[in-house]
């Protein structure tokens, strides 16, 4: 079975009920889904899945929140060569412009990033089927990377 983890960190509501629709996603197309907030994730877990999903919402002017999402994304570099990596994010005002910096950053990491979702307040709707689109796309990937299965075709 192909194992999805999706971290989080939330200030609000939104970006966790992103994480938790992703997580459904994953569920939905077959995968083992864990998810963790980011001050339980540890960059060492990485190697646990096939693949991961990176939320966190939009503070002051686009820019990850330093104390405690930032330490773990600069923790996780090393660990996401050649990984499925999707990142999520809500923001209130702005363009989401932090998560286009972040999926650059993870893809000069050697990470495989397949997705970049922004969310302009709380998912709604269509932002409900794309984050369950994306926890889909993430099952399906991690299934494709997991040895177990690729020996068993």
């Amino acid at each position: 079975m192909s194992s999805v983890a999706v971290v989080y960190w939330n200030a609000k509501s939104n970006t966790e009920k992103m994480a938790r629709l992703i997580a459904r996603g994953a569920a939905n197309a077959g995968a083992s889904v864990s998810v963790f907030s980011s001050e339980e994730f540890k960059p060492s877990m990485a190697a646990k899945y096939g693949a991961i999903a990176l939320g966190c919402p939009a503070l002051d002017v686009d820019t990850l929140k330093e104390s405690d999402f930032e330490v773990l994304t600069k923790g996780i570099d090393g660990e996401v060569d050649g990984r499925a990596v999707a990142v999520f994010g809500s923001y209130d005002w702005g363009v989401g412009e932090w998560l286009d910096q972040w999926e650059a950053h993870l893809g000069r990491c050697g990470a495989k990033v397949v997705g970049n979702l922004k969310v302009a307040g709380a998912p709604e709707g269509v932002q409900d089927e794309r984050c369950q689109a994306l926890g889909a796309q993430l099952a399906h990937l991690a299934a494709a990377e997991d040895p177990e299965l690729s020996r068993a075709v």
